[in-house]
């Protein structure tokens, strides 16, 4: 299964050193200030596919290492994950030496502690507040520090917004969960986020013949 591995993690760096220089990265994007609800779901749904491509292989790996600057912005405005070079098997994966694993901003608080830990890692980046709201501009705390409260006193970034679709802020709390085990499945996230994708008409069953007037395009209950 390593062996495997690490054949896969020498494809996707193939790979990765063939993509197009003029692309930009989801860091940059952010920089210019936060996307709309629609484009973070599209974004936030971008990255659970590629995490389910990895995640459910017959020998699943962890990305360990997803942030802002490790998603590429390709020409059709989809994101593509990138920076394989610290894929780890996705079970029984040793706990980490001196943090070396991700960045103090995005890591989920076992790979602070420096605990043994899953895909779910993975999962605790899904999360779109980033995207909604911007890149967190703090002076007030260090990453490492920001990340050893998320990691000893269970802190987590506010809501500033209103701007979340409805559903948005439940997932994105499910997915920064302190326990690893109470996090969803990328499954179920991509789930829920193809549902705020494609939201449905709220006409109840009785009135279906009104939907040529309804003029919304979408799918009746």
């Amino acid at each position: 299964m390593l062996a495997s591995s690490n054949i896969l993690k020498a494809e996707l760096l193939m790979l990765e050193r063939m993509r197009h220089p003029n692309l930009g990265d989801l860091h940059v994007l952010l920089s210019k200030g936060p996307v709309s609800s629609k484009r973070a779901v599209n974004f936030a749904l971008d990255i659970a596919r590629g995490l389910n491509c990895l995640h459910e292989r017959r020998d699943p790996v962890v990305h360990a290492n997803l942030k802002p600057r490790n998603l590429l912005v390709n020409e059709a405005g989809q994101l593509k994950i990138t920076d394989f070079g610290k894929l780890r098997r996705s079970l029984y994966t040793e706990a980490p030496e001196g943090n070396e694993i991700g960045s103090y901003l995005y890591m989920a608080p076992e790979v602070f502690r420096q605990e043994q830990f899953d895909n779910s890692v993975d999962v605790f980046f899904l999360r779109a507040h980033t995207v909604l709201e911007g890149l967190q501009n703090r002076t007030d705390a260090t990453p490492q520090g920001i990340a050893r409260k998320r990691a000893y006193e269970d802190v987590r970034q506010e809501f500033r917004t209103n701007a979340y679709p409805r559903g948005m802020k439940e997932l994105i709390q499910a997915c920064r969960h302190g326990y690893a085990s109470k996090r969803p499945a990328v499954s179920e996230i991509m789930r829920q986020l193809e549902a705020m994708e494609q939201p449905r008409c709220r006409n109840s069953v009785q009135q279906k013949w009104q939907q040529k007037k309804c003029g919304c395009g979408c799918v009746p209950w």
